[in-house]
């Protein structure tokens, strides 16, 4: 006796669709923190050969990547475009 839902075509596996979209944008966030991170340390260090404390450097620098951070999100309209 067959079971009645087994057919031919059973024994091929089923094909199953894995989203990576998720990892990818939460890579990419940690990628462009990353390189705000380094610009901005590389701003300080250059601030800093320039015989400037390093609270104004520091300070300067935060300024700096802030306002561009925001102007950006201005700029865009919308923070995050995917969605």
């Amino acid at each position: 006796m067959q079971d009645e839902h087994v057919t031919e075509h059973d024994d091929q596996p089923e094909m199953l669709e894995i989203d990576t979209a998720a990892k990818r944008r939460w890579v990419g966030w940690i990628a462009y923190i990353l390189l705000f991170i380094v610009v901005g340390a590389v701003l300080v260090f250059f601030f800093m050969q320039l015989n400037t404390s390093f609270r104004l450097a520091a300070g300067i620098v935060v300024f700096m990547i802030g306002y561009m951070v925001i102007m950006g999100w201005f700029a865009s309209g919308k923070l995050d475009r995917r969605e």
